[in-house]
Parts: structure tokens; C-alpha cells; sequence
């Protein structure tokens, strides 16, 4: 469900969720929120058209059962949007991130210097 920034801060505010000083307080309307069942994705649009980022949030209760939701926020978000592409960035530490990326589909990419691993999505996984 498409949800406001306002809405969106709960899911953010766990500390997990903190990364590189960015907290549930710097979440703006130039972001999409979509929820469900304690997970809540954030898309916004990069330079290059056509191609979003997206970053997951979720409450404690929510852990250890994400997969479910994060593949219907995202669904919701490709049929409404329907991006070229979709990434998102994962440092090397947040290996549950990752798993999780895996787990929903999205292809490793490639790999920053400082291993912040890119991992993508093309528009044929939300069919």
C-alpha cells in the first residue's frame, strides 16, 4: 500500500535500519513509501531516467519474515512506476540485506571499491 513519509518514519526508526547517519528524520516526500506487514519500501528516481533505488526498512516484529511483503511493496511499486531498472546498494556488513535482495530476485551487479556490493532488477522480474 502506498503510504506518506509521515507513515513511513515508524518502519525507519529502529536503529537497524540507520546506515551512514541517515535516520527515520531525514525521509522526505521525494520518495515513494510502500508497506506491508511491518516492512516498508522507499523508491526514489536516480539521474539516469528510467532507473530507481530502493531501500527497505522494517520493524522488529517484521524480522525473520520480510520476503512476503517486500515482494508485494515492490510489485505494487514496478506496476504503478514501471522503471527501466531498480537497485539498490548494500554494504558489505549487512549480509542479511543482501540475502534478502537475493531472495527477491535482485542480480549482483557489481561491486564498489569499497565493497558496497550493486545489486539490480530489470523490469521482466516483476512479471
Amino acid at each position: 500500500m502506498l503510504i506518506g513519509v509521515e507513515e513511513a518514519r515508524p518502519y525507519a526508526a529502529h536503529p537497524s535500519n540507520h546506515e551512514f547517519g541517515f535516520t527515520h528524520a531525514d525521509l522526505t516526500d521525494a520518495m515513494l513509501y510502500y508497506a506491508k506487514d511491518g516492512v516498508c519500501i522507499a523508491v526514489h528516481p536516480m539521474p539516469w531516467p528510467g532507473v530507481w533505488m530502493a531501500h527497505v526498512f522494517a520493524k522488529p516484529e517484521a524480522w525473520g519474515t520480510t520476503t512476503g511483503p517486500v515482494i508485494a511493496c515492490l510489485l505494487e511499486f514496478w506496476a504503478a512506476i514501471e522503471p527501466d531498472h531498480l537497485i539498490a546498494w548494500v554494504a558489505p556488513r549487512r549480509r542479511h540485506a543482501a540475502a534478502l535482495i537475493r531472495r527477491i530476485g535482485g542480480k549482483l551487479e557489481g561491486v564498489m571499491a569499497n565493497g558496497i556490493e550493486l545489486y539490480g532488477w530489470r523490469p521482466e522480474w516483476a512479471r
